[in-house]
């Protein structure tokens, strides 16, 4: 969730069907030897915004390089991060 919206969703029963049954006893998550539940608290989305006049253009994403900011998805200039 990203500001009380679903940002993005899957389940590891949707990943085998979409990509076939696993192979042997390992399944997609396996490998990463611990599944904790909850919420992670170390990751957070961060928010970027068009920095042209006028333009609602936003965008998320897991990590920050100012070498490649994401380009608006309305004009595609480069965004600045908001959060």
């Amino acid at each position: 969730m990203v500001g009380g919206r679903r940002a993005a969703l899957t389940s590891r029963s949707f990943l085998t069907r979409a990509f076939g049954a696993p192979v042997g006893d390992k399944g997609t998550g396996d490998g990463d030897g611990a599944t904790l539940p909850g919420a992670s608290t170390r990751y957070v989305a961060l928010r970027y915004a068009c920095a042209e006049p006028g333009c609602a253009g936003e965008a998320y994403a897991a990590y920050h390089d100012d070498r490649f900011r994401p380009a608006c998805p309305l004009c595609g200039r480069p965004m600045e991060l908001v959060t």
